[in-house]
């Protein structure tokens, strides 16, 4: 005669399937409800816990209650990565299992902006030949992919002078003399309309004046 003696084992949790990849856009705050929590077991019902870390610095992994997910990219990135996720028992954490998920950001487009650098606002020319420049700022495009809507009249708001212009500067001849002009510029990246951050300058010109640019009253 013999005895068997079943001895109970604790088993570790485990994943049933693999999380699914997680898919975000570019400077999305995403929340997943429950994300982890929903795709593991234990068959003794053990209370568990969750360890997240991600391959990709620029990718921001957070850890909630119930295996809830925060994720959010750097400021204007976009890229991939990996989070690591490991479910174990609070009560032995050497009982734990590891998966591991995909994380793309998609790139979003970021409208481009101009800012209006000369002539500048208010000022009084000498000349009725005007030299205009400004500066562009784009997170997604170069400049020399960039077009600009030039607006240039003497009435407010500025109409559209000249369209589709591919430097930030244009220089205009023949301006009348004695007028008020009104002036900015509207960037284009191809896919959307910018903005003018400084809004629309102004300008008098007015040849009879011995000094230049000397700020309107």
């Amino acid at each position: 005669l013999f005895n068997i003696v079943v001895v109970n084992v604790d088993d570790p949790p485990f994943w049933m399937v693999k999380p699914p990849d997680i898919i975000l856009r570019e400077d999305e705050f995403l929340v997943l409800e429950d994300y982890l929590l929903q795709y593991v077991m234990d068959v003794e019902k053990d209370t568990l816990g969750f360890e997240v870390t991600c391959t990709n610095d620029n990718i921001s992994v957070d850890l909630e209650e119930n295996g809830t997910l925060s994720v959010m990219g750097s400021k204007d990135y976009y890229g991939e990565g990996i989070i690591q996720a490991t479910v174990y028992e609070l009560e032995a954490v050497a009982l734990n299992s590891t998966a591991l998920i995909s994380v793309s950001i998609i790139s979003v487009n970021d409208p481009p902006g101009a800012v209006l650098k000369t002539p500048r606002n208010n000022v009084t020319l000498t000349s009725t030949d005007v030299d205009f420049a400004w500066e562009v700022y784009d997170v997604d495009s170069e400049p020399g992919n960039l077009s600009y809507d030039f607006y240039l009249s003497k009435t407010f708001p500025p109409l559209v002078y000249l369209s589709d212009i591919r430097d930030p500067y244009i220089s205009i001849d023949n301006l009348d003399d004695g007028s008020l002009y009104y002036w900015k510029v509207i960037p284009h990246d191809g896919q959307d309309r910018g903005s003018c951050i400084n809004g629309t300058y102004s300008f008098e010109i007015n040849t009879t004046v011995l000094f230049p640019e000397s700020e309107l009253d």
